[in-house]
């Protein structure tokens, strides 16, 4: 089955960029069963919102319960799967912070058999536990 590529044309180089710059701070990259997962939840709509208007995917408003403890509402942007895999494809050249995680995360995509894929997925964890000096 051939990948269905995604319209890179209607997004501008320096757009891709902010969304690199983006994911790179407040995105995740996630395998989880075998699939793969990127995600952004911001405060701010309008980014989550054009991720979703660019790549498809989910974009959701998260309401927060008035006895949560939480104050603020956010809002979320997520794709799983082949879209997921054609994001970070998209975005990898611009990627600074998280393209360790992204290189596993493409390799997760490609490797067959679930076992196989989240092994890949443990070293992602591994990737995300920063030391801060």
């Amino acid at each position: 089955m051939g990948r269905n590529p995604l319209n890179l044309k209607a997004i501008s180089q320096n757009e891709l960029n902010y969304f690199a710059g983006y994911i790179d701070g407040e995105g995740c990259l996630s395998v989880c069963a075998g699939s793969v997962t990127i995600k952004v939840d911001s405060c701010y709509p309008k980014v989550c919102y054009r991720l979703f208007k660019c790549f498809g995917g989910r974009f959701r408003h998260i309401k927060r319960k008035a006895n949560s403890g939480k104050q603020r509402n956010y809002f979320s942007w997520v794709a799983h799967g082949e879209k997921a895999f054609l994001v970070v494809t998209a975005l990898f050249p611009f990627l600074r912070e998280k393209k360790d995680q992204a290189r596993l995360f493409l390799k997760a995509h490609n490797t067959r058999g679930i076992a196989e894929k989240d092994k890949i997925g443990v070293k992602l964890k591994e990737l995300k536990r920063l030391i801060y000096l």
